[in-house]
């Protein structure tokens, strides 16, 4: 029985986590920074391993390296941002020239208040405060405040050292970490937790430096470019561009607007600014549209929306920090979703590629009533398959899809003929598609009749008119196709009566089996002459063996399949020379399979 309290205590759960997460965040920061550089310093790690260098020197190696680098990268830009505050007061006077220009602008209809907020930012440039000589007052020193920043100073410091030991310890004992989760999960989940540890390393181990890279060579690009048109500082907007860039679709136009501003204030005139403007979106579109798909492959198998939403709750967990925290630490919670079944929603709504089947988005349209969508998804799917595959790719999953909702008491009656109403418009609009050879160019010979039979109910005849349909667009073959309220007795009158060369049962699975073994044997009893066909669509081995044995002479389980096997029959011989002892079972092995 299930528990009723289950949802709460998953609702408890996730909130202890969240607050666990947002509490913690002390600690569990520079964690999660350290596992994010060990993950992006790994492949370099495990590069100078193959070429024969030990471990341990190997991960010193790269650990140093990439701190050293990183700090004369941050001394540099420390340097280029004093300068530039040093040097942003000489512009005041090209900035009042800029607000001017856009004052004598007074078309449009926030005209006026465009006018009022230029006028108030132009009064503050050009206000001048003398002060007032202060008298002379006793400055008391608080060491309080003072031990408050030594504290926070000290923190920063403690928290960027363990970072870095942690880095170390975490490059050097990677396999044995690794093989103590393994041990964590116990055996029986070894090959489940072997996976997903492979996946999420591969796969952040990738993005990450692969993103490093063309981060670095946009930075690169930026610079160069910057530098060309004359901009100020051009190596200290390239950092940023590439550091900003971490930020999904945000960050690169974050890292835009500082020198786009910068330009406009140095710059006379606006040639200038358009053109560093016009700069970041060339530059932009080609890494999206180029380099990007290139060198990246696959993407990080999350949603643009969970991306989003994953960037605005980790920023309100952990700060600026979880900026760039966010991409990583997602990617690691959908792969665990893939592999562990009670967190299989969060890989539903977060991965990239959820999206459901053709026929199971058709079949969801046609509940919906919505046959327009439903025709448009069959429509999507013509320049891969032809009108009459369709009909088995996307009709058939339908209505066995219908029949198992229906017997299960999901379905209501007024839901199945919504289902067979759409199917109907459906199939009628794909019988016009890849036109073939119409019933009145084949000749003036008679054609062999087809009587169709369904077994239980109007699903059953509505596959059976889209096998009219299929054996119509080949011309081959008349068909009959009877009702379901014919009983048996009156079906095997008609058969006697109009002489059919074969009769086809339509028998969707589930359901009608026993039904449909009855009706092949009634019709081998009394109508000796004839070949019986079932098309036993959606059924399985055991129900090809029990219909062989009651009497069918061939089994299907696709349109397609009957629709083939219909005209190999017809081939044969005409219902006059065709006799009972040739009426061999025939089991037509399926083309395709369907779930």
């Amino acid at each position: 029985m299930r528990n009723p309290y289950r949802p709460l205590i998953a609702l408890a759960g996730c909130m202890l986590v969240v607050a666990t997460l947002y509490f913690a965040k002390v600690v569990l920061v520079p964690i999660a920074l350290s596992i994010l550089l060990a993950f992006l310093l790994k492949p370099v790690v495990d590069a100078l391993e193959r070429r024969g260098i030990r471990p341990t020197p190997a991960a010193a190696l790269v650990v140093f390296s990439s701190l050293g680098l990183l700090a004369a990268v941050v001394l540099s830009v420390l340097l280029q941002i004093r300068s530039l505050v040093e040097v942003l007061p000489q512009y005041r006077e090209n900035i009042r020239d800029k607000i001017a220009t856009l004052r004598t602008v007074k078309d449009g209809p926030f005209s006026q208040l465009a006018q009022d907020t230029l006028s108030e930012i132009q009064g503050e440039i050009e206000k001048t405060v003398v002060p007032e000589p202060a008298p002379s007052v006793p400055v008391r020193i608080e060491n309080g405040s003072s031990f408050g920043s030594l504290s926070y100073a000290v923190g920063y410091l403690a928290s960027a050292g363990l970072v870095i030991v942690l880095v170390l310890f975490l490059l050097l004992h990677r396999r044995s970490l690794r093989d103590r989760l393994i041990l964590l999960f116990g055996r029986r989940n070894l090959i489940v937790t072997t996976k997903a540890l492979d996946e999420a390393s591969a796969r952040i181990s990738r993005q990450l430096l692969l993103q490093t890279a063309v981060n670095a060579g946009y930075g690169v690009a930026v610079s160069l470019v910057l530098f060309a048109l004359g901009v100020d500082y051009a190596l200290l907007w390239g950092f940023f561009a590439a550091l900003l860039r971490f930020i999904p679709y945000l960050g690169p136009w974050l890292g835009a607007g500082m020198p786009i501003l910068l330009s406009l204030a140095v710059f006379p005139g606006w040639s200038r600014p358009l053109l560093v403007m016009g700069a970041f979106c060339v530059l932009e579109l080609t890494c999206n549209m180029a380099v990007e798909p290139l060198v990246y492959g696959k993407s990080s198998g999350i949603s643009e929306v969970a991306i989003l939403i994953a960037l605005a709750f980790w920023t309100w967990l952990w700060g600026p920090i979880g900026l760039i925290l966010a991409m990583p630490l997602t990617v690691c919670v959908v792969v665990l979703g893939r592999y562990v079944p009670q967190l299989e929603f969060i890989a539903l709504l977060m991965g990239d590629s959820t999206e459901a089947e053709p026929d199971v988005r058709f079949y969801q349209r046609l509940l919906a009533r919505d046959e327009d969508e439903a025709m448009q998804i069959a429509d999507s799917r013509h320049g891969e398959r032809s009108a009459d595959e369709l009909v088995d790719e996307l009709v058939l999953p339908a209505l066995t899809a219908a029949r198992r909702d229906s017997r299960q008491g999901v379905l209501d009656q007024d839901d199945v003929q919504a289902v067979l109403r759409g199917v109907a418009h459906v199939v009628e609009a794909l019988s016009t598609l890849d036109p073939t050879l119409a019933p009145d160019e084949v000749g003036s010979e008679e054609r062999p009749l087809v009587v169709g039979y369904p077994v239980i109910d109007d699903l059953d005849r509505t596959g059976l008119s889209a096998l009219g349909v299929l054996l119509r667009r080949a011309g081959r073959c008349e068909f009959d196709l009877l009702g379901p309220d014919v009983l048996i007795s009156e079906l095997v009158e008609h058969v006697q009566r109009t002489r059919p060369f074969a009769v086809c049962i339509g028998s969707l699975a589930p359901g009608g089996l026993s039904r449909a073994i009855h009706v092949c044997k009634r019709l081998r009893a009394q109508y000796p002459g004839g070949r019986v066909l079932v098309g036993r669509w959606g059924g399985t081995a055991e129900h090809i063996d029990r219909l062989l044995q009651g009497g069918a002479h061939g089994v299907c389980t696709t349109l397609l399949d009957t629709r083939d096997e219909l005209h190999a029959m017809a081939s044969l011989a005409t219902p006059v020379e065709r006799s009972a002892e040739e009426n061999e079972p025939v089991r037509r092995t399926p083309r395709r399979t369907r779930a």
